[in-house]
C-alpha cells in the first residue's frame, strides 16, 4: 500500500471507530465519502391521538316526541335512528381507528341505532318536554401527523370530532 493511501486509510479507520468529525447519521452508517445515509427512524408512518373525550347524547333521525305535562310516551323495542358523526376537516383514517379502539366508536359516517327494549317516560313537570332516541357518542379533540425519514414530521393537523357508538341512548329535557 502506498504511504499516502495508508495514512488516509488509518485516518478513516480512526474516524469510523470514534465517529469524530462526522455527522451522526454518517458516523452511524459508516459512509466515509461525506454522503450521509439517514439512520433508521422507528416512528416512520402515520400517527394519531385523541384527548378530552367526553360522552354526549347524539340525536339522530328519530324525531323528538313533545309531551305535555302528565303525558307518557313509549319508544318501542325495534325503533331505530340513524346518527351521523361530525368531524372538522382533515381528520385522517388513523383518527377514526384510534377513536374506535379507545372509545368503541363507529368507523362509519353514520350508524343505525335500534332500541333493544321499550322505554317509557312520563313528563312529570309543569311544562312541555321532549323525549328522543339517539346514540351514546363521544366528543373529543384529535391530532394527527406523519413521520418520514429521517424523522421529519409532516401533515400535522388537529381538530375536534363527535362520533357515535353503537349504544342506544334515550334522552329527555
Amino acid at each position: 500500500m502506498k504511504p499516502l493511501r495508508k495514512i488516509l486509510a488509518l485516518g478513516a479507520s480512526a474516524l469510523l471507530v470514534t465517529g469524530v468529525g462526522l455527522p451522526a447519521a454518517t458516523a452511524a452508517s459508516g459512509d466515509l465519502l461525506g454522503v450521509a445515509t439517514p439512520a433508521a427512524c422507528s416512528d416512520v408512518g402515520n400517527h394519531a391521538s385523541i384527548s378530552k373525550a367526553t360522552p354526549v347524547f347524539m340525536a339522530g333521525s328519530y324525531p323528538k316526541k313533545w309531551l305535555d305535562p302528565g303525558v307518557s310516551y313509549t319508544i318501542t323495542k325495534g325503533s331505530s335512528t340513524s346518527v351521523s358523526r361530525s368531524v372538522t376537516a382533515g381528520a385522517s383514517v388513523e383518527v377514526f381507528k384510534v377513536a374506535n379502539l379507545k372509545l368503541d366508536t363507529s368507523l362509519s359516517k353514520s350508524t343505525t341505532i335500534t332500541a333493544t327494549d321499550s322505554y317509557t317516560w312520563k313528563n312529570e313537570s309543569k311544562t312541555t318536554k321532549w323525549l328522543q332516541l339517539g346514540a351514546r357518542g363521544y366528543k373529543f379533540s384529535w391530532s394527527s401527523y406523519s413521520v418520514v425519514a429521517p424523522c421529519k414530521i409532516i401533515n400535522s393537523k388537529s381538530g375536534s370530532a363527535t362520533i357515535p357508538t353503537g349504544e342506544e341512548w334515550f334522552r329527555h329535557n
